[in-house]
């Protein structure tokens, strides 16, 4: 008969539990605190409770609260590695693409030295063209 009322007032403090995530304020508000712990499971039970039960009903809340807290803090890390492992991915796709940039860069570069190199052979050309028929202008 104990067992079964323990149950229930284990099951209830479950359900507040559930329905408002666990918050202190809607424990507090259904009576589930350290001070009125008697009370709850007196209400529970119809009649007075031995310390031995109160004992064992504050053990089975504390333990359920801990799981629920146990739990959160194990979704947050994987919620946590989760955002780790994309900012990793964003960040080496930044940095190929910034690297393509590079070398695009480096080849544009490579082709106007290229380019430059040739004009300016051009020019040089042209020039030493131009002196050579001064001369025979002017030697003739």
């Amino acid at each position: 008969m104990m067992k079964a009322q323990l149950l229930t007032v284990l099951a209830l403090t479950l359900s507040v539990t559930a329905l408002d995530g666990g918050t202190n304020t809607a424990k507090a508000e259904a009576g589930f605190n350290k001070t009125n712990i008697y009370m709850v499971a007196e209400n529970q039970r119809g009649g007075k409770v031995s310390n031995w039960d109160a004992r064992i009903y504050k053990i089975k809340e504390r333990k359920e609260n801990h799981r629920e807290h146990m739990e959160d803090a194990r979704e947050k890390r994987q919620d946590h590695m989760e955002n780790v492992q994309e900012r990793r991915e964003d960040h080496k796709e930044r940095m190929e693409n910034m690297q393509e940039r590079r070398d695009d860069h480096h080849d544009k570069m490579e082709a106007f030295r290229e380019h430059r190199e040739e004009r300016h052979e051009k020019f040089k050309d042209r020039a030493e063209n131009f002196r050579d028929k001064r001369q025979e202008r002017i030697g003739e």
